[in-house]
């Protein structure tokens, strides 16, 4: 996974004009910074575990767990860790209402001076129950007594799907 600058995802963005920091000097040691659900479905919400250790030989104390959406809720257990000492960061995502590509965010934030910040990154393509394509029609500068015609497809993921009327305002 990259974002828009062709950067791998899962490389921490440092504040402002403060220096990127590699990865392996994070104090707390994760198994994985990115996760992909790939294709899913808008029913029910998804959930990954972020493994991590603490690899310094000093206790590591995360301050807080937040994430870049409403619709992605981190949990944190404890936020104490002495050296050597594992943990995890449970990460709900209610892909609900939701469509297409998604990118999501969890920023780990440290009372550290050299890493105040770690960032995780989720991703996933939801597919909706019904989708219509295009998801809106306009027909504008149509004049009384002329016609226009719009192809519009309806898809949906439940078997036996009908569609019994269409309306126009």
């Amino acid at each position: 996974i990259q974002d828009v600058k062709g950067q791998p995802a899962n490389a921490m963005k440092p504040a402002p004009g403060a220096p990127a920091v590699d990865p392996s000097k994070y104090p707390l040691t994760f198994e994985s910074l990115t996760h992909d659900w790939g294709r899913v479905t808008d029913e029910a919400p998804l959930e990954h575990l972020f493994k991590f250790t603490n690899t310094t030989d000093r206790t590591i104390t995360i301050k807080s767990v937040t994430a870049t959406c409403g619709c992605t809720v981190p949990q944190l257990t404890k936020k104490v860790y002495a050296p050597g000492e594992a943990g995890e960061i449970k990460v709900q995502f209610n892909p609900t209402n939701r469509r297409g590509p998604q990118q999501k965010g969890v920023t780990v934030t440290l009372e550290d001076d050299q890493v105040p910040q770690i960032m995780l990154s989720l991703s996933s393509h939801v597919l909706p129950m019904v989708w219509v394509d295009p998801n809106r029609v306009l027909f504008q500068d149509i004049y009384k007594g002329t016609g226009a015609r719009q192809e519009v497809t309806i898809t949906a993921r439940k078997p036996g799907f009908e569609i019994t009327s269409i309306e126009g305002a």
